[in-house]
């Protein structure tokens, strides 16, 4: 430690006696608690018809499979929101397609 006395002013110096890799960080932290979903999985092939069912269009199907593979069902349901002409029973507008969704993603 390092001081210099003058005029009632105290100014120190430390030098870390650690590394500072490996300091202490310090900082914000937030806990959420795991949520514990009721729903079960449905398949690939049971997720398509069900969109189909509620409008939807596919130009390219198996494109859409392998899509529905990579992307959660549930994450493209947020995107497919605005494209629904009824909220309650998730009906989608005329001409809405599949492939206007994953282009977004």
């Amino acid at each position: 430690m390092f001081a210099v006395r003058q005029k009632n002013i105290i100014f120190a110096i430390t030098i870390s006696a650690t590394p500072l890799y490996n300091a202490y960080q310090g900082g914000t932290y937030f806990y959420t608690p795991m949520e514990t979903y009721t729903k079960q999985p449905i398949s690939i092939v049971d997720q398509m018809e069900m969109l189909k069912n509620r409008g939807l269009l596919f130009d390219d199907e198996q494109a859409a499979v392998e899509c529905l593979k990579i992307i959660s069902y549930f994450r493209l349901a947020k995107l497919l929101k605005p494209m629904e002409s009824d909220k309650v029973n998730h009906v989608f507008k005329p001409k809405s397609k599949f492939e206007n969704v994953v282009t977004f993603v």
